[in-house]
């Protein structure tokens, strides 16, 4: 069935409810103008308003009649059928009709404040074809929606103004002394003390910022001092005066379990005192998840603490040459060993990488101690080296080798010469 729609009747009726900038208000004109069951919810798909009150036979639309909002399972749900996702894909309004949706498509309406998605708003089209005047409707509630949003926040009081630009300017490295962040501490009236730590949370695939906005959300009941800034597709965290990570028993349980349900990695920089050195930490915490994830490190939350090495040498893993850095001797090795079915290249490796400790290698290798001596020594017979390696930099050479192989073998599996 086709709705055309009285746009003089629907323009009356909002200007009517304007300066109420009641969402539940706001949702029973349009049902009433457009005959079409309407809602308007937040990121989190908690209600902020619904029409009509009663049942209308779809299933999450009731659902959130009842509960006014979504639990976790829903929301998975939301994720699994790329919907949350096709925010950034889609210019709203525009039509839902696959996944969980197919029976029930919806005409799906987004609610943006500074380009960055804070509510949607949902016509329910099972019984009506989704015409150009319902979209031309949409598009106007749409703008109302964003208008009572952007109202009610500017209506709040300068502290949380102050704060977003704040943390914007801090993070974007534009507070660089003492002074100026003290006239932002007078501004708001408030003291930001250390200890900090700065978190970064990213989604590997590309469409991933409308999730971030999701994570941003959930996670601000968490932990009460923290300020959040998306840029750049990363969510920055600031956690202050306290680390959450050491002094929460259960915050890094809860976040862990939220960063896992969205598929996100977060990155957790070391703990400073001075927050003029931002952006140092900033750089540790993006560091830490974007090696992590270049690793595949099971671990969601990564401490920046355990990625020193990689952070130094993975930028050197495909800038050099294997030549430029591995020692002909160990090429010799590994090509022996592949000719002659020995193991002399993994058992080098075991041995330097236990310091030289040939108890602590046999039992790695599962062999007995002689076995090993006698492959030391037929490693010093055939390649007339000494592997006692007492001299510091040809120790520390090998070591590295190994562990640039290792990143190499890591991050890119399916590629290279294998070593």
């Amino acid at each position: 069935m086709k709705k055309e729609v009285d746009f003089l009747k629907l323009y009356e009726e909002l200007y009517r409810i304007l300066p109420n900038r009641n969402f539940q208000e706001l949702m029973n004109v349009c049902y009433q103008t457009l005959g079409i069951p309407i809602l308007v919810v937040d990121i989190l798909y908690n209600v902020l308003g619904i029409a009509p009150e009663t049942p209308t036979g779809d299933p999450l639309w009731d659902y959130l009649l009842e509960h006014r909002g979504y639990d976790s399972e829903q929301v998975a749900i939301m994720i699994r059928d790329g919907i949350i996702q096709s925010v950034d894909d889609n210019e709203a309004p525009y039509v839902v009709d696959w996944g969980s949706q197919k029976d029930h498509p919806k005409l799906q309406g987004i609610v943006r404040i500074n380009n960055i998605a804070e509510a949607y708003v949902t016509l329910n089209c099972t019984s009506v074809e989704i015409t150009p005047d319902l979209i031309k409707a949409m598009d106007t509630i749409q703008s109302i929606c964003a208008f009572f949003l952007s109202g009610n926040e500017s209506r709040g009081n300068a502290f949380h103004i102050y704060q977003k630009v704040f943390i914007t300017e801090l993070f974007s490295g534009r507070i660089r002394n003492k002074a100026q962040l003290a006239g932002y501490f007078n501004d708001m009236n408030e003291r930001y003390n250390p200890p900090y730590i700065v978190t970064a949370a990213i989604i590997p695939h590309k469409k991933g910022h409308q999730l971030l906005s999701v994570i941003l959300k959930s996670s601000q009941m968490l932990c009460p001092r923290q300020l959040m800034l998306i840029q750049d597709n990363v969510l920055y965290t600031l956690y202050y005066q306290e680390n959450p990570f050491k002094e929460n028993k259960g915050f890094s349980t809860a976040l862990n379990e939220l960063i896992c349900r969205f598929g996100a990695r977060v990155g957790v920089s070391n703990s400073f005192t001075d927050l003029l050195d931002i952006t140092v930490y900033e750089q540790q915490a993006e560091t830490a998840a974007v090696i992590a994830e270049q690793l595949h490190i099971s671990d969601r939350i990564c401490l920046y603490r355990d990625y020193y090495l990689p952070a130094l040498l993975l930028p050197l893993v495909r800038r050099i040459p294997k030549e430029s850095y591995i020692p002909r001797v160990l090429t010799k090795i590994q090509e022996y060993d592949a000719e002659n079915m020995t193991e002399f290249f993994p058992t080098l490796k075991c041995y330097l990488c236990n310091m030289k400790s040939t108890a602590a290698t046999a039992k790695e290798l599962h062999i007995h101690r002689n076995t090993l001596l006698y492959r030391i020594n037929q490693m010093e017979e055939l390649f007339h080296i000494s592997i006692s390696f007492n001299d510091y930099e040809t120790l520390l050479h090998l070591m590295n080798c190994f562990y640039m192989l290792d990143l190499e073998a890591a991050c890119y599996p399916d590629e290279g010469e294998s070593y």
